[in-house]
């Protein structure tokens, strides 16, 4: 159902069929949004009115706003039941996590989140650069919907900069630093642009669609993102992926 949705408003890949147990959809030639792309004013522009319109999509599923904290109290669980983690932060050389309280900054964490009021919308969940298509002749084609749900929509902004200005796979690399405030402006700006035409300039009227909340948002939800990474890395026992090798000291 939601990559029909998504077809038919041209945000996700075009739909030719549904069956049972999957569905056909067209071939893009493209490449994914990376640095060089996050650098193009346009393609920028273009996206945050697309995740505009994804977040204004009306889906019948049931709201959510919660799954975050199940995903990282499920996650710590599942960890702490297979690992010693004390001793996997030694082995490993976790440095960070061996002088901070996982739990603590967790619970640090999702009272902030609550702190920061988000509003609930439809959200893709992993609105990051693999999942966002620049194509020859159809603009930007978003993809990978199947996670998506009811949820804060801070999170599509905390996915998509923390890797900002980083290379593939560098999102984690100790050393780099968070995007400025320079570089996450227009995005923002054409956002709430895209949404006004879509809402009416009642969207404005909240002080949860204002520059400055959209912004803690980002901020905010850039740490739920990195603390996703974190918990989903602990508690592998292999690799996710048979293609790649698994190494826990290199997760």
């Amino acid at each position: 159902m939601i990559a029909l949705m998504m077809s038919e408003k041209k945000l996700g890949p075009k739909v030719y069929g549904l069956f049972e147990s999957g569905q056909i959809q067209k071939y893009y030639q493209h490449r994914c949004f990376r640095v060089d792309e996050q650098k193009d004013p346009k393609l920028v522009q273009e996206l945050a009115q697309k995740l505009a319109r994804i977040h204004s999509t009306v889906v019948p599923i049931k709201k959510d706003s919660k799954w975050m904290f199940s995903f990282f109290d499920n996650s710590y669980s599942d960890a702490n039941k297979r690992f010693d983690l004390k001793s996997l932060y030694e082995e490993c050389n976790c440095e960070t996590l061996k002088t901070h309280d996982l739990i603590q900054e967790l619970e640090w964490l999702k009272e902030t989140i609550i702190k920061v009021d988000s509003p609930v919308t439809f959200t893709h969940i992993d609105f990051r650069g693999s999942n966002i298509m620049v194509t020859e002749n159809d603009g930007i084609v978003i993809c990978d919907f199947e996670y998506s749900c009811n949820g804060y929509r801070g999170y599509d902004f905390g996915t998509i900069f923390v890797e900002w200005g980083k290379k593939f796979g560098e999102t984690t690399k100790l050393g780099q630093g968070f995007v400025d405030d320079s570089s996450i402006s227009p995005f923002i700006e054409a956002y709430i642009e895209e949404s006004v035409k879509i809402f009416g300039k009642e969207f404005t009227s909240d002080e949860r669609n204002s520059f400055e909340h959209i912004m803690r948002e980002v901020k905010v939800f850039s740490l739920a993102a990195f603390m996703f990474v974190i918990l989903f890395s602990i508690r592998l026992n292999e690799s996710f992926i048979t293609e790649m090798p698994f190494d826990k000291k290199m997760q």
